[in-house]
């Protein structure tokens, strides 16, 4: 988002006053409905959320953002599952369904897991070749 100083125009007494009343976000009308957090920059750099469904940063104090910010709104975001449980998860799948049901269930992993998926894939393809293999 793109803010600017957004400005009042009074006139009293026939005099007309410019008061600067703060920052005005330039923004498709209603867009701030599309996002989970907005926050809110000051020119001092502190941020304040205005809306916020994740519950990390609503009623708290202004602050300043940092990479902790990002890494609680990452684990937010991934809800609490880290990489390597869903590593283990791959290597557990039993079935090709199972493991296409994690890949779609995690697709901000895609790039990072694609080795493992690709690996366990192809264990699990070679275990039903095995398995449809006929005894003679």
């Amino acid at each position: 988002m793109r803010s600017k100083q957004d400005y009042l125009i009074q006139t009293q007494n026939g005099k007309t006053t410019i008061e600067k009343i703060g920052l005005k976000a330039i923004q498709r009308e209603e867009i701030e409905y599309e996002f989970s957090t907005v926050l809110d920059i000051d020119m001092n750099h502190q941020a304040k959320a205005t809306k916020d469904r994740t519950g990390l940063f609503m009623d708290k104090p202004e602050f300043v953002i940092t990479e902790d910010t990002g890494k609680q709104i990452l684990e937010w975001c991934n809800c609490g599952i880290k990489l390597d449980d869903v590593r283990q998860q791959i290597k557990t799948s039993n079935t090709i369904e199972q493991l296409n049901s994690i890949y779609n269930y995690y697709p901000f992993w895609y790039s990072m897991l694609s080795a493992d998926f690709t690996q366990q894939k192809t264990k699990l393809l070679n275990q039903q070749k095995v398995n449809l293999t006929p005894v003679n």
